[in-house]
């Protein structure tokens, strides 16, 4: 069966030269397609709003320095569903 999944588009308005991450918490939010440059992307399977607020609060960056896409504005990616019968 196969479900789609958000990818959460992640733009910083100036890639910052030090960025102190909350590893644990970032890892947290779903698949990192992307973690490098400007733009990063995740699939997940959480909520936009509970996103974002994982993903400031891991980087200590806010909506001024980086913007979110979300389920209805982001990217979608078709994801094979592993539950079990």
């Amino acid at each position: 069966m196969k479900i789609l999944t958000p990818v959460y588009q992640i733009k910083f308005k100036k890639v910052p030269n030090q960025l102190l991450i909350d590893e644990r918490l970032i890892n947290e939010l779903g698949t990192w397609l992307n973690r490098t440059g400007r733009i990063w992307a995740c699939q997940s399977s959480k909520s936009a709003k509970e996103f974002k607020n994982t993903f400031y609060e891991s980087t200590g960056l806010s909506a001024n320095e980086v913007h979110i896409s979300a389920e209805t504005d982001g990217l979608f990616r078709l994801a094979e569903n592993k539950a079990s019968d």
